[in-house]
């Protein structure tokens, strides 16, 4: 039998950090190159008013989200894992893989996915698999009303040329799942 004490002795601490970004890049040497950092893991999308809210069926999709996971830990190796968890269900991003911790040094996990579904707006959180250890780190999305609609710089619908883009799903019977890649292309709009 294992007394409370010895469970906190025996118990394995990590530290987790979260950090959002439009886009990430792994470089030489261990660094991560980030474009577009969002403060607070607070991701604000501009949309024009007529914009409809997001919906499981009808998600917005953002062109790209990055996240960066920084873990530190205890020295070894341990099987790591990411999922996202939003409006109760829960969608694996990044793939079990085996990372090595050295004391007293991080490392870094990168995901970014293009386009990224927005079924919702609201809190969302990463859970980490780390060995035997579930951690979490919470983020939101949120959506700047009012926003005037930019002239169209390319044929592609303005919902676009904002950062955030439609399905057609009149023309695919696929739906996107918040938080996963799709492969589904805008189709532009005729002149009028």
């Amino acid at each position: 039998m294992i007394t409370k004490k010895q469970a906190s002795k025996d118990a394995v601490h990590f530290a987790f950090k979260l950090i959002l970004a439009e886009d990430l890049r792994n470089e030489i040497g261990g660094k991560v190159t980030a474009v577009g950092l969002y403060a607070d893991n607070v991701v604000v999308l501009q949309l024009p008013a007529e914009v409809p809210e997001p919906t499981e069926h009808e998600p917005l999709l953002v062109k790209s989200l990055g996240f960066l996971l920084c873990l530190q830990g205890p020295a070894g190796k341990y099987a790591a894992s990411a999922e996202l968890e939003s409006d109760g269900a829960r969608r694996p991003f990044m793939q079990s893989q085996t990372i090595i911790l050295a004391p007293g040094k991080s490392v870094n996990m990168v995901g970014v996915l293009a386009p990224c579904g927005v079924a919702s707006f609201g809190l969302k959180q990463v859970i980490v698999k780390l060995g035997d250890a579930i951690l979490a780190a919470s983020f939101e999305i949120r959506r700047e009303l009012g926003v005037a609609r930019p002239p169209p710089t390319t044929q592609v619908a303005s919902r676009v040329a904002t950062g955030i883009m439609a399905p057609d799903i009149t023309k695919s019977k696929s739906t996107v799942s918040p938080f996963t890649a799709a492969n589904q292309k805008v189709a532009p709009k005729k002149a009028r």
